[in-house]
């Protein structure tokens, strides 16, 4: 898929590349534990509604739970990954509540992932299935459509969201297991309906020379802005979300049409991937548009507001 491979697994490897995700042993109990209390030392209570440590304006908070996520996960990064390096490491805490469940999307793009891997490590500390919010995937949706994320990008799955919602495919996982998937691999996450907090650590991992990129979609212009970026400009992200960077170099506008896939094309690729297209009663309204005629002008959403990095 792309000219840079980093897992040295080659099944592995080949694994992620066919179907997006792979889930794997990770962290031991000791670990688990650790991190439960770590959570529960910044975190008396738990949060009313969704939120990551990265939400936070204490850069210093943010700073030490990184820190902390990528001291233990670096001790077997090694073991899986060659010419590596991870960052934003953070707390996804989703509360109980039965309106929590996250629609379809992708994670924003942190490089040219044309070139090079960018991948999402997700791990809970206890086990998670569909009742208490567990990650769901469109299986090979990362090869479906080339996109570029980022804030106030067009989200070109917005028409389809219904009907890959009974096709996404439930990934139930124990306690300090993980799931390591490409950031452009369609996703999201079920209900908590559970009575306590679901936590867990997340932290992404791209390939060591990759440049680091940040995407702003400029409403106004109608121009997709391309800005170099590093770790530190998204520890201190909130405290200047929907603001254009002012602390990152300027790389130009990027010449890139939104595409958007039709209901049909969905359909074949679905099917191709995972076998049979489950479908949506009254999917026949669903828009059926395959580009943006002009730039979207509109305010981010929500969930794009949310979608910083990690479920």
């Amino acid at each position: 898929m792309n000219k840079h491979r980093i897992l040295k697994d080659p099944v592995l490897a080949d694994r992620i590349e066919k179907d997006g995700y792979i889930i794997l042993p990770f962290l031991n109990l000791d670990e688990i534990e650790h991190f439960k209390k770590l959570y529960k030392d910044y975190h008396e209570e738990d949060p009313e509604f969704f939120y990551k440590s990265y939400f936070s304006s204490d850069n210093e908070y943010k700073r030490k739970i990184e820190q902390e996520i990528t001291n233990i996960f670096d001790k077997r990064l090694g073991h899986l990954f060659v010419n590596h390096r991870s960052f934003g490491g953070m707390f996804v805490i989703k509360p109980p509540m039965e309106k929590g469940h996250f629609t379809a999307h992708q994670d924003w793009s942190f490089t040219d992932e044309d070139l090079y891997p960018s991948y999402n490590m997700w791990s809970p500390l206890s086990d998670v299935d569909e009742v208490n919010g567990n990650i769901n995937v469109l299986k090979g949706s990362h090869r479906f459509l080339k996109t570029i994320r980022g804030f106030n990008t067009p989200d070109v799955y917005d028409h389809l969201h219904e009907v890959i919602e009974p096709n996404m495919v439930n990934l139930p996982m124990k306690a300090g297991e993980v799931v390591i998937f490409y950031h452009g691999l369609v996703h999201g996450s079920t209900k908590n309906l559970n009575q306590n907090a679901r936590v867990s650590l997340g932290l992404s991992v791209v390939q060591k020379e990759a440049p680091l990129k940040y995407h702003y979609f400029d409403s106004d212009r109608g121009k997709l802005e391309q800005y170099a970026s590093d770790p530190e400009f998204y520890i201190s992200y909130v405290d200047h979300r929907d603001e254009k960077p002012k602390t990152i170099k300027y790389l130009g506008d990027v010449d890139f049409k939104f595409e958007r896939l039709t209901l049909e094309h969905l359909k074949s690729l679905i099917s191709k991937n995972h076998g049979v297209f489950i479908e949506k009663q009254n999917d026949s309204s669903i828009e059926d548009n395959s580009s943006y005629s002009e730039p979207l002008q509109k305010k981010p959403s929500l969930m794009n507001k949310l979608r910083t990095l990690f479920d």
